[in-house]
């Protein structure tokens, strides 16, 4: 059996916080994954490395918590008010079909921004108070929540291959049987927290 020294370490660690991981294949310009429930959902044909990509999945379950809510405050205060607007309508263009008008006006967008600065998906010189290690070791020792449902990316799942993961079948997602399928807006349930010890 062939080894993927990578892909085997994030999936150990992220069963630790008690998240699955799949790996697929979808050569696709600019998805790199997504996540629903409890799994992490990687995108093997991504020009960003795994490890990137499946710490900004990651942050998504701590996304509704106090400790992400201050970094996001602190890291978009700090950006040059002019490049912040130039990245928000960046971002705003890439998302606007993904993230409902009600999401986009909770903020969704600016929690994308930071999510890829913590997760180092995005290199970008900004000048903060603090390091950016340090910001994302303040939002990770919070508390993850479970995703009960995220709509993350439109997938013809005919275009899908998983690449050696047996047993995974797309249909137990409870998702439409339509061909074209959107996984649906994301809703944390405050009764389905877990700790991470």
């Amino acid at each position: 059996m062939k080894k993927y020294p990578v892909r085997d370490r994030i999936t150990r660690l992220n069963k630790l916080n008690g998240i699955s991981t799949i790996f697929y294949r979808r050569a696709v310009k600019g998805e790199y994954g997504f996540c629903y429930g409890n799994t992490i959902y990687i995108n093997l044909e991504s020009d960003i490395s795994l490890d990137s990509v499946n710490l900004h999945e990651k942050l998504h379950f701590y996304e509704k918590n106090q400790s992400f809510e201050k970094v996001k405050y602190e890291i978009i205060k700090n950006i040059d008010k002019k490049r912040y607007q130039k990245l928000y309508m960046d971002y705003l263009m890439k998302y606007y079909q993904i993230y409902s008008p009600e999401e986009i006006d909770a903020g969704v967008i600016d929690n994308e921004i930071v999510i890829d600065i913590l997760s180092g998906i995005r290199k970008w010189n900004f000048q903060f108070p603090k390091k950016v290690e340090d910001y994302l070791s303040d939002v990770l020792e919070d508390e993850m929540n479970y995703l009960t449902e995220k709509r993350y990316s439109t997938f013809e799942w005919s275009d899908i291959s998983l690449d050696g993961i047996e047993g995974v079948d797309f249909n137990s997602l409870n998702l439409e049987n339509s061909k074209t399928t959107n996984i649906v807006n994301y809703v944390i349930k405050e009764d389905t927290k877990f700790n991470v010890k």
